[in-house]
């Protein structure tokens, strides 16, 4: 639908067009608009109907019984009753930009005007548009605001549901009220008439209230099960990926991370978003105590004015003692999962006494700061503790004089009782539970700024398989929490069917370099072209499909042989399987396994040496072919023999046209290359084809089988010379 038609007929996207406005627009209609205008003309519907179709219907109850699985039946119509013609524009948080047009009817979102389109007059034809292929413009900050956090604009989509909650504590005050004048009317009318009918009539009462209050309070705790499960979901897969997308600062932590999800979780589906509700209803109880008698009106406040009192001291006296108890238990735990994930070396060596006494002292450093604080707040906490307990006396003694006075009858201290516990139970909760608000409220500040620190991603189009050169132009990079860069200045073109060693010594920068080539890193300047895309066109997921990597420290992760083969692939075959192991020459290391291909690896699965680790890596490297295939070290656990299968398998991807760079410290595994690239203190020292660096540098044509390159320089230098 053009703009044009979307200003003049904002209706035209609905499923029933009002005839009435149809006939005011002029101008020509886009197809949907001429679509409608043609369905009321046949007094049908059109055949395919749009997300955000005008549905009259009327707003429905929701039912006490929940068979769906999320929240979307239940407010349906909810939704579209209240929503405007206008759609909104909703934003993918994840990557901070809008939804493309092709998922607009997938998704069920319109796509906003691009900043600076005027909005068409009504009644004129709309200017035709070129799709959108380039990212927007994008604004300040790592991450496009949006007005708002991230999350806000998550649980923005949950605002109904939040809405229909909030109407449910609307019934709760009043039936609670009717429970409370259930025993008043025992104790003054039973009490002086000894009416049995009655007494009947009131306990029928109650019992009606209190079922209604229970299904009223199982309804409102699905509810907000149902809809924390379905904001988990969402929020679950959204950091996840930018946890993972992303080099991870120097306080990240996946276990942080999944650890605040579910504390997001549990506050939005928990009781304490409850209370926070019932909260709010709290006035409406001390009002009925005004009413009964100013004194008791008095009296509530002053209770609830002293626990509010008493509660922000606590919290602010204890709050630096409790961040000092959780930063030490933070690093404890740090500490000893670090232990643990080196428990072979440290109890051959001798350490473990030694780490022990570390740990204890970050560990017992949290114990007393929270002993600390826990002390500090049992004293303050005395006087609110001692009222609250004797706060069931106060209202019998106000009362009495108040009955003596002749101003109450008895049976209202039963409704002053229920009053006082309804309008303090809630705020009650929130200051005994204030640490889980504190948490959740630091839970979401964290995944706030795990979000942020994503930058906003431009919309990728699906690019064909890359079939060029690797060309790499000036090329400036390092890790992003380092400011200095490592790489500097480095140029170099790898046609397909070529073979590229880097050799050079320790510290030159070659790991960097091959971070930077497969876009782990990115260049702080100079662009890596693969196959006339820059690296930075691609969408990352298609991207990982052409290229194959291994890098230093090779890891598996839980699974079987074959799916970590296959990537995890869902869809892999057993001949692309089949052929990345004979591309690798892995067959003697599977024969070997117990299970073969299903034996399971990673945590718990089986042990697998430092050689076998790398000859695997390469047949998952080599799954599907991949156009460009970067092994940093990939000979540095192998031995002759196992060289000499991964220098035939690096020519058979040669051979097969993929274009493949191998980092290596050994001089043998040259001999398997067409090009050679010296790296010395991250710049580009030598670069040409194997015999020319051989001449120009005769020490590695000379050199032993596997011995290390320590003085390039030096050999550099005299070549330069000479």
């Amino acid at each position: 639908m053009s703009h044009g038609s979307q200003a003049s007929v904002p209706w035209s996207k609905s499923s029933v067009s009002p005839p009435s406005v149809a006939s005011r627009s002029s101008g020509s209609l886009a197809p949907a608009g001429a679509e409608a205008v043609a369905a009321i003309k046949r007094n049908t519907a059109p055949a395919k109907r749009t997300p955000f179709a005008h549905r009259p219907s009327p707003v429905p109850t929701i039912p006490a019984s929940f068979r769906t699985r999320s929240l979307k039946g239940y407010f349906t119509n909810i939704r579209h009753s209240v929503r405007r013609t206008r759609p909104r524009t909703v934003r993918n948080v994840s990557v901070g930009a809008a939804i493309p047009c092709g998922e607009q009817e997938r998704t069920g979102v319109a796509r906003d005007r691009r900043p600076g389109q005027r909005k068409a007059k009504r009644g004129g034809a709309a200017r035709a548009r070129a799709p959108e292929l380039a990212p927007r413009a994008p604004q300040a900050g790592p991450m496009r605001s949006l007005g708002t956090s991230p999350l806000l604009a998550i649980f923005r989509g949950f605002t109904y549901g939040y809405v229909a909650l909030f109407a449910f504590g609307f019934f709760l005050p009043f039936l609670y009220m009717a429970m409370s004048f259930v025993p008043m009317g025992i104790m003054d009318r039973v009490g002086t008439s000894r009416s049995g009918s009655t007494l009947v009539t009131l306990i029928l009462i109650a019992a009606v209230v209190t079922v209604t209050l229970t299904l009223i309070e199982v309804v409102r705790a699905q509810v907000l099960e149902r809809m924390g499960t379905v904001i988990d979901e969402k929020l679950t897969r959204i950091c996840f990926d930018a946890f993972n997308r992303e080099k991870r600062g120097a306080g990240g932590s996946p276990a942080q991370a999944l650890a605040d999800l579910q504390t997001v979780r549990r506050f939005l589906c928990g009781p304490s978003l409850s209370a926070i509700v019932d909260a709010f209803w709290s006035p409406l109880f001390v009002c009925v105590m005004f009413a009964i008698s100013p004194a008791f009106g008095v009296l509530i406040l002053c209770l609830l004015a002293l626990s509010g009192a008493a509660s922000f001291a606590t919290h602010t006296l204890v709050a630096g003692h409790m961040s000092h108890a959780q930063r030490l238990e933070g690093e404890a735990n740090e500490f000893g999962l670090a232990v643990s994930r080196n428990a072979e070396t440290v109890r051959v060596m001798g350490m473990l006494p030694f780490l022990t006494e570390r740990w204890y002292g970050l560990h017992s450093g949290a114990l007393g700061w929270r002993a600390a604080a826990q002390t500090r707040a049992g004293r303050i906490g005395l006087v609110p503790r001692m009222v609250q307990n004797g706060q069931m006396i106060l209202v019998y003694g106000l009362g009495g004089f108040l009955f003596l006075e002749n101003l109450i009858h008895i049976g209202v201290l039963f409704v002053v009782l229920l009053m006082m516990m309804r309008a303090q139970g809630p705020l009650q909760h929130i200051v005994t539970n204030w640490n889980s608000f504190q948490s959740f409220w630091l839970a979401t500040k964290r995944l706030d700024a795990l979000l942020r620190s994503v930058e906003a991603a431009p919309r990728h189009i699906e690019l064909p398989p890359p079939r060029g050169a690797l060309v790499v132009t000036r090329l400036v990079g390092g890790p992003p929490e380092i400011e200095k860069p490592i790489v500097n200045d480095v140029s170099f073109t790898l046609q397909p069917g070529r073979i590229l060693g880097v050799v050079g010594p320790s510290g030159a920068g070659k790991s960097c370099l091959s971070r930077l080539l497969v876009g782990i890193w990115r260049a702080r300047r100079g662009t890596v072209v693969f196959g006339e895309q820059d690296l930075t066109h691609w969408n990352p997921d298609d991207l990982g499909r052409h290229i194959g990597y291994v890098p230093q420290d090779v890891e598996f992760l839980p699974g079987t042989v074959a799916e970590n083969i296959a990537r995890f692939d869902p869809q892999a075959s057993s001949e692309k399987i089949l052929e990345a192991v004979d591309m690798a020459g892995i067959h003697d290391i599977l024969r070997g396994l117990p299970n073969g291909y299903s034996t399971r690896l990673g945590p718990g699965g089986h042990t697998l040496s430092g050689g076998q680790r790398q000859r695997l890596a390469l047949a998952r490297a080599v799954y599907g072919m991949p156009r460009l295939l970067v092994l940093d070290e990939p000979n540095s656990n192998l031995d002759a023999g196992a060289e000499q299968l991964l220098g035939r398998s690096i020519q058979a991807m040669r051979d097969a046209g993929s274009a493949v760079i191998v980092v290596s410290h050994r001089i043998s595994l040259l001999a398997f290359c067409d090009d050679i690239l010296v790296l010395n203190e991250g710049t580009v020292q030598a670069i040409g084809g194997r015999e020319q660096i051989f001449n120009r540098l005769p020490r590695l044509k000379a050199a032993p089988a596997a011995p290390p390159i320590l003085d390039l320089a030096a050999d550099i230098g005299g070549s330069r010379a000479a």
